[in-house]
């Protein structure tokens, strides 16, 4: 088995970069899932050794939900679409940009689709109790357990092709997929550019 070193990083915590997000008026669900590994990965990819490999979760590459997507409003300051509206389609599409433009520089750096997963991080769409039951019943009988995804992503984290290909994307099976069509390099370049632009409102102490 390959030897596997982490190299300890100290920026700002994910918890502290959400709580100033969200006063900063940033939008509760692109600051939890999107704009706080934006920032992370900015501020750690200087001191990153160059055998370093940096993995993105998210849902890139699900089919369609590009097209769920605002980049006109990326922080829900026109309108609001709270669930699977473009708010959160809003978050993916960073996610996935994220992958593609660290990559596009040079880092070592892969996205994973998990799909659905049955734990409790549904409770609060689905509110949990006998329907929260049903519904992750479901989940478990057409998808991997937490244990079994384990084991198909970690022979993933030592791939010497994530090295040759950098910004490869991965399903829960550990089976490469296709990013979404519309995130050219241009594209890409404007959602980190819109990441920006809302970074720049926000007091982050140095």
């Amino acid at each position: 088995m390959a030897a596997c070193s982490v190299t300890k990083l100290t920026p700002p915590s994910s918890l502290r970069f959400i709580v100033i997000f969200v006063r900063s008026s940033v939008e509760l669900d692109m600051a939890v899932s999107a704009m706080s590994r934006h920032v992370m990965i900015a501020e750690a990819a200087p001191r990153l050794p160059k055998t370093a490999r940096v993995f993105v979760w998210g849902f890139p590459g699900s089919k369609g939900y590009y097209d769920g997507t605002k980049l006109d409003d990326f922080n829900s300051e026109k309108s609001f679409k709270d669930g699977f509206g473009f708010t959160h389609m809003n978050t993916i599409a960073l996610n996935e940009a994220l992958v593609h433009h660290w990559a596009a520089n040079g880092m070592t750096i892969a996205g994973f689709n998990p799909g659905l997963i049955s734990t409790g991080i549904r409770d609060p769409l689905h509110g949990g109790g006998c329907m929260g039951s049903i519904i992750e019943g479901l989940v478990k009988l057409f998808n991997p357990s937490v244990d079994a995804y384990a084991k198909a992503m970690l022979p993933l984290f030592v791939a010497p092709e994530l090295v040759q290909t950098k910004g490869l994307l991965f399903h829960q099976d550990g089976s490469p997929i296709e990013g979404s069509p519309a995130l050219d390099s241009a594209t890409v370049e404007q959602w980190i550019d819109a990441a920006d632009s809302l970074l720049a409102r926000v007091p982050i102490a140095q």
